[in-house]
């Protein structure tokens, strides 16, 4: 036991960064008892070699050499990065530090930067539908050059869809941890998951926030830009694999709620609200309703899909609501985010899912604009939320890029204001009759591109997506 007490003494010195790291060293005991398997697999990642159980792979050779961190060291990048997170440090300066800090902890490791790359997806990379987003957005860039292709290991602790999940396994090897399996604990699989914050992080496992590129590493919303770019030129990745079995289930349940899968199809995610005080990414149903009729009337289906908690609409002629039809199930979404003509939804999960799939989407009441209105396919066009200044009047676009930047970690739903004003009714359908008429006709509107474009680079702004003009039109003084 004095050699096991040892190497959780030398993990908890050397290894972990931030909050988890008392949580880890009273845990990791406990944990290492519950099987031989957990302990020799715990063990291995415990002395920095390769993690056999989990990779399949054989030692890496030349690409590790020793090395490691001094308490000083640790209690500097820590510092560091707790500093960084404070009101007034903007996204690109919390970049920066990330980045530096997580390579300073690869070096410290001996990894060489130019050959290591993690071959741990933790289980945020599952967590929800929009972490699984991302995790196809990692085989994009990979088939796009942005990243080396690495055959990597996904840990699933929680389904975010199961049939998104599925649709990965053609490219990621997967392991399925239930809370009764020893071979790997839900806990130990937690720690493992949040990059340079915990323990046994750098280099085995990718972060979320900070993907390692060749040599480096790239901020997310980076990544996303320059993907967006090449969609936007006309490429088409293809992360998702529907499978036959899968494609005879959407036929069968498409049968029964009276969906033509050959009729032009818009499909539609409303995030709702239920009260959250700050959740600016959440709107009222109700908003979409003239958007639902209009697409109808211009002869499309409408499909629309969500979560438990989400509200039926209204019975309405050419409307499939599947939070009605099939409550609980989500077995269509994966289809209709990946097939549907073009997709009219909120800033959330299944619309990323859209994005990263080169289906065109229509992102209304999107917030932190200079961060998640990126590049797209060349249809995608965003209606922004405009947010209200401390004197009580609107803010312009080059106004809202230069408060995001000072707020940026309000980027998980919050404005970084008080108030930001929901798009709508007559916002979102014109931004519909838009959608539609550059969808027939092949060409988006992008005669205030320029403009917009100059604004964005006097700002931080990373995302460089189109706003729908009929949204300029309506708000004319916005580009001011």
């Amino acid at each position: 036991m004095g050699t096991l007490k040892a190497h959780i003494r030398h993990a908890g010195n050397t290894w972990v960064v931030g909050p988890a790291r008392l949580y880890f060293r009273k845990n990791l005991v406990r944990l290492l008892r519950q099987s031989s398997r957990a302990r020799n697999l715990s063990m291995r990642l415990l002395a920095g070699r390769q993690v056999k159980i989990l990779e399949g792979e054989r030692g890496r050779g030349a690409i590790f050499a020793s090395g490691t961190l001094s308490r000083a060291d640790l209690k500097r990048i820590e510092s560091r990065m707790t500093e960084s997170i404070r009101p007034g440090v903007g996204y690109r300066k919390w970049s920066d530090i990330r980045i530096d800090s997580i390579t300073e902890l690869y070096r410290a490791r001996g990894a060489d930067l130019d050959r290591h790359f993690p071959s741990i997806l933790g289980p945020q990379w599952s967590s929800n539908i929009g972490h699984i987003a991302l995790a196809a957005m990692l085989l994009v860039a990979e088939d796009f050059g942005f990243v080396p292709k690495v055959e990597r290991t996904q840990i699933i602790t929680q389904i975010g869809n199961q049939e998104a999940l599925r649709a990965l396994s053609h490219r990621y090897r997967q392991r399925w941890i239930g809370p009764n399996q020893p071979l790997l604990t839900r806990e130990l699989a937690g720690l493992m998951d949040r990059g340079a914050q915990v323990p046994l992080g750098p280099p085995y496992v990718e972060d979320l926030m900070t993907v390692k590129t060749r040599g480096g590493f790239i901020d997310l919303y980076s990544l996303l830009e320059n993907i967006g770019v090449k969609l936007a030129e006309g490429e088409k990745p293809e992360p998702f694999n529907l499978s036959r079995a899968y494609m005879e289930r959407v036929e069968h349940l498409a049968g029964i709620a009276g969906i033509d899968l050959h009729q032009p199809t818009m499909a539609l995610h409303v995030r709702e609200s239920w009260g959250t005080a700050f959740d600016q990414r959440s709107v009222e149903r109700d908003t979409y309703l003239p958007a639902i009729r209009e697409a109808i009337k211009l002869g499309y289906q409408v499909v629309r899909f969500g979560g438990d908690r989400q509200t039926p609409f209204p019975e309405i002629t050419g409307l499939t609501d599947l939070v009605a039809k099939f409550p609980g199930d989500n077995s269509l979404d994966l289809y209709f985010l990946t097939r549907a003509t073009f997709l009219l939804s909120t800033l959330s999960g299944p619309a990323s899912i859209s994005l990263i799939s080169g289906i065109p989407v229509l992102g209304t009441n999107y917030i932190h604009i200079g961060l998640t209105a990126h590049s797209a396919e060349p249809g995608t066009i965003y209606l922004p939320k405009r947010l209200i200044s401390g004197r009580g009047s609107p803010m312009s676009l080059g106004e809202t890029l230069r408060l995001e930047e000072d707020h940026w970690r309000n980027v998980e739903g919050r404005a970084p204001t008080g108030l930001a004003l929901n798009n709508t009714s007559e916002e979102i359908r014109q931004g519909v009759i838009e959608m539609i008429s550059s969808l027939k006709s092949g060409k988006s509107p992008s005669g205030s591109a320029a403009l917009v474009n100059e604004i964005r680079n006097g700002s931080p702004s990373i995302g460089r997506g189109n706003f729908a003009e009929s949204f300029l039109a309506l708000h004319p003084e916005w580009l001011n």
